[in-house]
């Protein structure tokens, strides 16, 4: 079924934060709490759902950038504060992940993750390829080998 413009963006909007948090605790933690597998493979299935949204018209390539990729933000400043919400949210607050460092290293690294996975996301969901969710987490693995 295809749907309309606000409910394809509606969709991704949900998706947004999940994808942006789990990118994180990636690229924070690695493997040290034997969760990247877990981790990488819900982004994996949040790509997969984003890639099989239709729409009424076709979804345009700024509609991914700006709402299914929004919580990732555009740059280093925006990896930052991201970090620093995922710390004070997580970390401080309900001590459901421990505290880490937030360091000129990990911001970078962030934000060259959060860039390749966008990109070539986009650049497959603007193809006609359809993969599977454990096809896009090895994707992802595959840019968090380079950086982690």
């Amino acid at each position: 079924m295809s749907l309309s413009r606000d409910d394809v963006l509606k969709r991704f909007k949900g998706m947004s934060d999940e994808i942006s948090d789990h990118i994180m605790k990636c690229v924070i933690y690695g493997d040290s709490l034997n969760s990247l597998d877990h981790w990488t493979l819900e982004i994996g299935n949040w790509l997969n759902k984003a890639n099989r949204v239709k729409g009424k018209a076709k979804i345009k390539e700024k509609d991914y950038y700006n709402v299914l990729f929004s919580a990732c933000g555009d740059d280093s400043d925006d990896a930052e504060i991201n970090l620093d919400y995922f710390q004070n949210r997580y970390c401080r607050r309900s001590n459901r992940y421990p505290r880490f460092e937030i360091t000129y290293d990990l911001v970078s690294t962030l934000s060259v993750v959060y860039r390749d996975i966008i990109s070539e996301s986009i650049r497959i969901f603007k193809g006609s390829k359809v993969l599977s969710p454990r096809d896009w987490q090895q994707i992802v693995q595959q840019i968090l080998n380079k950086y982690i």
